[in-house]
């Protein structure tokens, strides 16, 4: 059997004997705006595997909210009830002009567009009182956001330009969790704990949950910006008002999941990507890492919207698969407001469906997330899982990341016995697609035979039909008072 590396090696020669060019051909699916995303559900999905967010515009500029996902919250143990492992929002980072400059009243043309092949966002307007250009990425390869602006003031603004605004903040808020049907406490609940400082002329965030800190350092290279407190949650830059402007915007996130001292890590992110930019040289690793990527596969569909969906999916995938943890099926890192997300933990019946298409697509490396995440957890479903009087390994269709199995004893979901094995195929498929032994012996293997154990306990001998069945149970979610035997998803 050939070695990864062979594997490797063989796969990408028969993407070059196709003679794509890969950057021309996914230009079709691009996103395009011909007027200004002023909403966040409309925002362009940023990320370099597991720091990203949504990126848009307001009427005087800019606006980024930056996720991770690795910035899990672990549950409150004073909470009443089964509380929320919840996955919090970094913090925004804005640009704000003193004039509205995405208002339609003042725009006479706009363009967005975000390019798949380069995971990076380029924007145009044109009007009143200038023209705005920027570009923006998440670096594939440090955890650093880049936007590099330009401003050309005109009209009563063309002599001595403005004064433009760079702001870092944090605001939590509720995450309303059974989606709008209820609203836990009162406005003021899950604000949260954050602290801004200035340090070496760098804007710092730090944002403190229960078992994770989260920080944000912010710096701006190229013009002259002076940094200042506004207060307790929010700093900013002023650059120099000028006719013509030209900066880069650096903004590094790093979890205490990814190191102990994430201010300090941060800093260190910025100063080697700060050193990239003045060798400019910044976005050849970003680039050279996506063009690998979409090297590995090749897919031609009609109709192109089906082909669209194939490519933006892969897209998403690339920008959230990363982390520590994988990204949760409502939202990934792509929320806007604040830290609202609706169901709040994963629901396997929903969450494995992002990850079906990745070995297929030669892409099982974007498995890890997942599958590293659930075997963290297994000992603890093992556990669970004989406390509630069965062998070997069953998971809850209703869990969290913080190892817990919500709705045990809740009538929709007690009688389901599938997500276990649904976790299981992923191990194999991966091995299937990759060949890799050493990582089905060592943690596949072990999570597929705990599997095997649960429905070999599980299932029973009918002797009238002279075959085994799988007992009274129910599909997913399923409010029916009966129960049936042989569940299509059980036996599938």
């Amino acid at each position: 059997m050939p070695t990864e590396g062979e594997r490797k090696e063989a796969e990408q020669a028969d993407i070059r004997m196709l003679d794509i060019d890969m950057g021309s051909y996914l230009s079709k699916h691009e996103i395009v705006y011909k007027a200004p995303p002023r909403e966040g559900w409309e925002a362009f999905p940023m990320g370099n595997g597991s720091y990203g967010g949504m990126y848009w515009t307001t009427p005087e500029g800019l606006l980024f909210q930056a996720n991770h996902t690795d910035a899990l919250e672990d549950p409150d143990p004073a909470e009443e009830g089964e509380g929320w492992a919840v996955l919090r929002s970094c913090g925004r980072l804005a640009l704000k002009h003193p004039f509205p400059i995405h208002d339609w009243a003042y725009v006479n043309q706009y363009e967005g567009r975000l390019s798949l092949h380069s995971a990076d966002v380029t924007t145009r307007v044109d009007g009143a009182f200038g023209s705005f250009s920027s570009q923006f990425y998440v670096h594939a390869e440090h955890p650093v956001a880049v936007l590099q602006y330009r401003a050309d003031y005109k009209g009563p603004l063309q002599e001595g330009g403005a004064p433009v605004a760079i702001e870092v903040d944090r605001w939590g808020s509720r995450v309303f969790g059974w989606w709008y049907n209820s609203a836990q406490g009162g406005a003021g609940m899950d604000i949260g704990q954050a602290e801004v400082t200035v340090d070496g002329g760098d804007l710092c965030l730090l944002a403190s949950f229960r078992g994770v800190q989260t920080a944000l350092r912010c710096r701006v290279v190229g013009a002259a910006a002076h940094a200042k407190v506004v207060h307790r949650r929010m700093a900013e830059f002023e650059v120099e008002p000028s006719a013509h402007q030209e900066f880069t915007v650096l903004l590094a996130c790093t979890t205490s999941r990814q190191h102990p001292d994430p201010f300090r890590a941060a800093g260190e992110s910025l100063d080697r990507v700060a050193a990239l930019i003045a060798a400019e040289s910044a976005q050849i690793g970003h680039r050279e890492w996506w063009a690998a990527f979409w090297r590995r596969s090749f897919l031609s569909v009609s109709p192109d919207y089906v082909e669209n969906l194939y490519y933006l999916h892969l897209y998403l995938m690339g920008t959230s698969c990363r982390g520590d943890y994988p990204p949760y099926f409502n939202g990934g890192i792509w929320t806007w407001n604040r830290d609202v997300r609706n169901w709040v933990n994963p629901h396997h019946w929903n969450q494995q469906q992002s990850f079906w298409c990745l070995p297929s697509a030669n892409r099982s490396d974007l498995l890890m997330s997942y599958m590293n995440t659930y075997s963290r957890l297994m000992p603890e479903a093992l556990r669970v899982t004989k406390e509630c009087g069965y062998k070997g390994l069953r998971w809850s269709e209703q869990h969290d990341f913080a190892g817990r199995h919500m709705g045990l004893n809740a009538f929709s979901f007690r009688s389901n016995h599938t997500s276990a094995s649904q976790i299981a195929l992923f191990y194999w498929w991966h091995f299937r697609f990759t060949g890799d032994h050493q990582y089905l012996r060592t943690v596949g293997f072990p999570f597929l035979d705990a599997v095997g154990d649960f429905f070999l306990g599980f299932i029973v001998w009918n002797e009238e039909k002279g075959e085994y069945e799988i007992p009274l149970a129910s599909t997913y979610e399923d409010e029916r008072p009966q129960r049936f035997t042989n569940t299509i998803t059980t036996l599938s």
